[in-house]
């Protein structure tokens, strides 16, 4: 998807597409994805699972961000990723069931209150980082990543998304 991402709108790769740069046979690709927006949505997960420094400290976002402006091709494209199964609002959904799958605990009042601090922070987070692959890039990981972690709610303490991008499946990145 990277190397496809440095030569062709992101709009217009097709499943085909995939596998022709790939190698990979059109059922393998369907054991793993549903569609070619599943691979889209897919990439930046598989990306943090690839962080040696864990995927909930402010450093591995730091290594996060560094890894998107080097691939700039892909990272680039998102905030122009349109339809019904676009990235930005896949990815909105996919955080949302990673953090409440993960996070809520408690009587219904305090599952309430965790649940709107949650939202605040998703939408935040991803549109923070839409902008910023929207607007070039110019704004420093370090700095980024200090913003997303000075939001973070008080009572997400730990990494939910270690058990999602355990799944991954047989697809390079660089396919």
């Amino acid at each position: 998807m990277l190397a496809l991402c440095e030569k062709k709108d992101i709009n217009k790769i097709s499943v085909r597409d995939v596998l022709e740069e790939s190698g990979a046979a059109r059922q393998t690709f369907y054991n793993c994805y549903h569609d070619i927006n599943d691979l889209i949505l897919d990439v930046p997960f598989a990306l943090a699972e690839t962080c040696d420094e864990g995927l909930y400290t402010q450093d591995a976002c730091t290594a996060l961000f560094c890894t998107a402006r080097q691939e700039r091709g892909y990272f680039g494209q998102l905030p122009h990723h349109t339809g019904q199964n676009c990235f930005r609002d896949s990815y909105l959904n996919k955080l949302k069931e990673i953090y409440y799958h993960s996070v809520f605990h408690g009587s219904p009042c305090e599952i309430a209150a965790q649940k709107a601090q949650i939202d605040a922070y998703i939408y935040g987070v991803v549109d923070l980082f839409m902008e910023w692959c929207a607007t070039g890039m110019q704004d420093d990981p370090q700095w980024i990543a200090a913003v997303i972690f000075s939001m973070k709610p008080p009572f997400m303490t730990e990494d939910p998304l270690p058990d999602y991008c355990a799944h991954q499946g047989a697809f390079s990145l660089e396919a």
